[in-house]
């Protein structure tokens, strides 16, 4: 593995997100348990109670034990950079071309705002507001 981008604590392990893909270790024997998004240059990875999410180059994965479902994120070179999934299930996520949704059972990431625009994070707070934090180039 090279290149760790992100880590969170799941089930009694570490997920690293990292230039090849997200990789579960086993917290004592530091073994790879499991390997997601194998090949994708993957930059988050989060957990939100019994879901691990992560992801990267057009790519979002939501794993469930042993489940893993796939969202891809056009357009071509999306980076995905946060995620807030909120009460109702609704996944945020912050991307390289702008804000995205996905609905709670659905495979489809939708495009909802700021289209074009690199978001860097993501906040749901505890009135369920949706916070937004962008990327804006310096200007010399």
């Amino acid at each position: 593995m090279s290149g760790g981008h992100d880590i969170a604590f799941y089930n009694g392990q570490v997920a690293i997100a990292h230039m090849g893909g997200i990789s579960v270790f086993d917290m004592k024997t530091g073994a790879i348990i499991r390997e997601f998004c194998k090949g994708v240059i993957c930059w988050t990875i989060a957990r939100y109670d019994s879901l691990l999410i992560g992801g990267g180059l057009n790519l979002c994965v939501i794993i469930n034990k042993e489940d893993c479902k796939q969202i891809n994120l056009g357009p071509k070179n999306n980076m995905l950079w946060s995620t807030a999934l909120d009460l109702t299930g609704t996944l945020y996520m912050g991307t390289q071309e702008g804000l995205y949704r996905v609905n709670a059972g659905s495979d489809e990431a939708r495009c909802i705002g700021l289209k074009g625009v690199c978001i860097k994070s993501l906040l749901i707070d505890d009135k369920g507001r949706l916070w937004v934090g962008k990327f804006n180039k310096y200007k010399k």
